[in-house]
Formats: C-alpha cells, sequence, structure tokens
C-alpha cells in the first residue's frame, strides 16, 4: 500500500496548480505553500521531505491553534494531508488519526457559526464527509450550499447579500464587501461537486 500515489511514474509528472513541472526535487519547494510541501510527502512517501521543519510542524494536533494559523483554513488543508497520509500509508495511524480526530471537531465548531457559503464554507463541509464524519455535518449547512448554487451549477466564493438593479450583486468576500455578477468560481465549484458526489455515495447506502 505504502507509495500508492508513485507521481514519479506519472505521465504528468508532479503537478502544483495544475502546472506540469517534472520532479518535484527540481522545484523550489519553499516558494509554494506550506501544506504543498506536506501533500508532497503524503503522496509520495519521500523520506527526504519529512525532514522540512514545516512539514514536521504540521504532523501535529496544534499546528493550526498558532497564530495566524488558527484559522479554518489552515484546518481543512491540514486534514486534507492527513487524509492523503490515511490513503498512501507512508506514517503510522497512530500519528494522523488523533490528528483528524482533533480537526474534525475544530472544523465543525467553526462550521456552526459560519453562515457565508464561501470556498471555505464549502471546504469545510466536504472535509468532513471526506473524513467519514457526515454525522457532524447538519442539515442546515448543506441546504445552504445547495441555496447558495448558481444558475449554471457552480458556487461562487462570494456571499451574494441582495442584487442591484443592472444585476449585479452587493457581497461579502471574505473579509471585504464588494459588488460582482454572480460568477462561478473554480476551486469553490470543484468542492461542491466532491460534496454532492459523498452526498449521493451516502443516499445510495441508505
Amino acid at each position: 500500500k505504502k507509495n500508492r500515489y508513485n507521481y514519479s511514474d506519472h505521465p504528468l509528472k508532479f503537478q502544483v496548480y495544475g502546472q506540469a513541472l517534472g520532479n518535484y526535487k527540481d522545484l523550489d519547494l519553499y516558494t509554494y505553500p506550506d501544506y504543498n510541501l506536506l501533500y508532497m510527502y503524503a503522496f509520495s512517501c519521500d523520506e527526504s521531505l519529512s525532514q522540512y521543519e514545516i512539514v514536521k510542524q504540521q504532523i501535529s494536533e496544534r499546528f493550526c491553534d498558532r497564530g495566524l494559523r488558527g484559522s479554518v483554513v489552515c484546518q481543512t488543508h491540514q486534514i486534507h494531508g492527513m487524509l492523503y497520509f490515511r490513503d498512501s500509508d507512508c506514517v503510522a495511524p497512530s500519528i494522523y488519526e488523533p490528528i483528524i480526530v482533533h480537526l474534525v471537531d475544530d472544523i465543525a465548531r467553526w462550521s456552526f457559526f459560519e453562515f457565508r457559503v464561501l470556498d471555505n464554507y464549502l471546504q469545510r463541509v466536504m472535509q468532513l464527509y471526506r473524513s467519514g464524519n457526515p454525522h457532524r455535518v447538519r442539515d442546515k449547512w448543506i441546504q445552504n450550499i445547495i441555496e447558495a448554487q448558481n444558475p449554471d451549477g457552480g458556487w461562487d466564493d462570494v456571499y451574494q447579500i441582495f442584487q442591484l438593479n443592472d444585476g449585479r450583486y452587493l457581497g461579502i468576500e471574505h473579509r471585504k464587501i464588494t459588488v460582482e455578477t454572480a460568477t462561478s468560481d473554480f476551486h469553490a465549484t470543484i468542492q461542491g461537486v466532491l460534496l454532492l458526489a459523498h452526498l449521493k455515495q451516502q443516499l445510495m447506502q441508505l
């Protein structure tokens, strides 16, 4: 099971942000976000990547509890890496399972207080399903997501407050007020589609 994701032999090689970059060892790894290094290790089981201090820090229950890292973005990306470990078996379950439990509790708590259906909202609910915790998802959260779906089937990364006379929307984009047309966001939509796939799978098992 170990080294299940062998990207060195994959025809597309390793990809970061959708660009084929050849072997990851040719990259300046410090130019990418912290979580990408974690993902690379979880994908490849390359022990040399485990020696990076930022990778060591992320394999910890309390990594996202400090300072600006105490955001739900940190939590959802860290659990993403832990779930890759679960698939690839690069590290022992005794290492990643307690981290997943801790992060699921934090993500569910954040979701209880959030009402804006943005990319992060979709990401939280999707990760609760992906981690095997659909019972932590409230029906209201799913209802909010369905109601926020755009006519083209995608999701925006702007919480729409109301529509203006010119057809644009006054909305909230993370921490700022914005006026935009309703436009589906690729990243948010991918997570919404993956969430719907999990929901369908759950319904088929009833």
